[in-house]
């Protein structure tokens, strides 16, 4: 299974790669899926990001990494999953220190992925272009 970031508007590309798409957002606009205990909290949302980074890092230190990523597989039923939210590629958001947790902790890869990328469908991946930028 591949972890991957990414925006509620990338949803239908997202599903047409084959991806489950996970929200890890207060409230989930038409996600099937989710996982609350990676949403921030709801007081939380509107905060400056300086506020917000040490409260949501604290929300991560009590969270066990395996066994995230192991509801992550039981959610996506062993498929890839995108972690899903609401702020742009680019803009600040909870899923980008989501992603620096997983590789810190358990040295996983997780990439972003905007609405504007091509996929290739039957191998569940991102084209190869996308993949030499991020090395």
């Amino acid at each position: 299974m591949k972890i991957y970031t990414s925006y509620f508007m990338a949803m239908e590309n997202i599903i047409a790669a084959g991806i489950v798409p996970i929200s890890i957002a207060t409230c989930a606009p038409g996600a099937r899926f989710g996982l609350m205990a990676l949403a921030p909290l709801h007081r939380m949302v509107s905060m400056p990001e300086a506020q917000f980074r040490p409260l949501y890092a604290d929300m991560l230190a009590v969270l066990d990494p395996v066994a995230t990523v192991h509801q992550l597989e039981d959610i996506g039923a062993g498929e890839d999953v995108a972690l899903m939210c609401y702020e742009m590629p680019g803009v600040f958001c909870h899923r980008q220190m989501v992603a620096a947790w997983l590789k810190k902790e358990l040295r996983i890869e997780v990439l972003e992925v905007s609405p504007c990328q091509h996929w290739d469908q039957k191998r569940h991946r991102l084209n190869e272009g996308f993949e030499d930028r991020q090395r």
